[in-house]
């Protein structure tokens, strides 16, 4: 069983666990039920990243208790926060790349009226 602390307060989500000695446990329902790797689920870690770019560290842990009642300390509120962040730059970069935008160009993309799709690249 995990503890996921959401907006909505503690969670327990039992799983199924395959395990072996001397390796990691697998679980694979991990993945369906969308669960982070550590405890805040992905609500609580939004809260936090959108407030913690306007308010003060203090002040979005109080804000996280009046709205939700999730209860977060301060120096797990920098962490979230720095998490965020750190993968900010890679989040669009990876988005443009699937995207398929390219620098330096536009993809134009556009049907005619009998229905056949047309793309054009146009470049600087």
């Amino acid at each position: 069983m995990t503890v996921s602390l959401s907006a909505q307060g503690e969670t327990d989500v039992e799983r199924l666990a395959y395990q072996a000695r001397d390796v990691p446990g697998l679980h694979p329902m991990d993945a369906s039920f969308n669960l982070p790797q550590e405890q805040y689920s992905h609500g609580v870690r939004r809260f936090v990243a959108e407030n913690a770019a306007m308010l003060s560290f203090d002040d979005v842990r109080h804000l996280l208790v009046k709205r939700t009642g999730a209860r977060v300390s301060k120096r797990q509120i920098e962490e979230l926060s720095l998490r965020a962040a750190v993968d900010f730059d890679a989040f669009y970069a990876a988005r443009r790349r699937a995207e398929g935008v390219r620098f330096g160009g536009l993809l134009v993309t556009w049907r005619r009226c009998d229905g056949a799709a047309r793309a054009r690249y146009l470049r600087r």
